[in-house]
Order: C-alpha cells, then structure tokens, then sequence
C-alpha cells in the first residue's frame, strides 16, 4: 500500500537508536539514493489500528522520505498484533541481514 506519511508512526521503543542520519555520509546516500530511485525496498509497518501504523522495519529510509516530501510512502503493511509478536517479528527483519563483503 501506498501511505501518506501522517498516517505512520515511528516506534519509540525501537532498540536500534543510532541510524547514522547526521548529515553527510550515510544518511546523504540513502537520501540521494531515494531521491533518484525512489524507496526501492517497501517500509514495514504493523497497523495499529484502522488508518494508523506503526513502523517495524525502514526507519531511515522512511526519515529520508518525510526530508523529501514524499506524499506517499510504499509500504507492505502487516495487520495488527500483539506487542510480542511485534516485537520478535521486527527483531527478525532487522536481525536478518549481513553487512557487505569488502569483495562484493
């Protein structure tokens, strides 16, 4: 679903704090990034309830959106759950990824 950025919250209680979005290096990637491409990799979010969601996964690129404007943000939206499932569930998309190799 395509989502109007008011509509979505981001989780304060996100355990990951330091998303680099200081200005200048990753933050000015991802940003230019977005600003060419558009997000390429939907934001997750949880509803919570009817025309509001929460954020699960994407919370830079959902930062990077709002600074552009964007009027709709793609998202892939999961229905409401419970705080545990909520939380074991952004724990796998987060925990779930590898840095790249110097090779790659």
């Amino acid at each position: 679903m395509e989502l109007p950025p008011d509509d979505i919250e981001e989780d304060q209680n996100q355990p990951r704090k330091a998303f680099g979005l200081l200005k200048g290096g990753d933050h000015n990637r991802l940003l230019k990034s977005i600003q060419h491409y558009g997000i390429e990799e939907l934001i997750k979010v949880c509803q919570i309830e009817e025309g509001r969601y929460i954020i699960m996964d994407g919370n830079r690129r959902f930062k990077c959106a709002k600074e552009l404007k964007f009027e709709k943000i793609p998202c892939r939206v999961y229905p409401k759950m419970n705080e545990g499932e909520f939380e074991a569930r952004r724990y796998e998309m987060q925990n779930n990824r590898r840095g790249w190799k110097l090779i790659e």
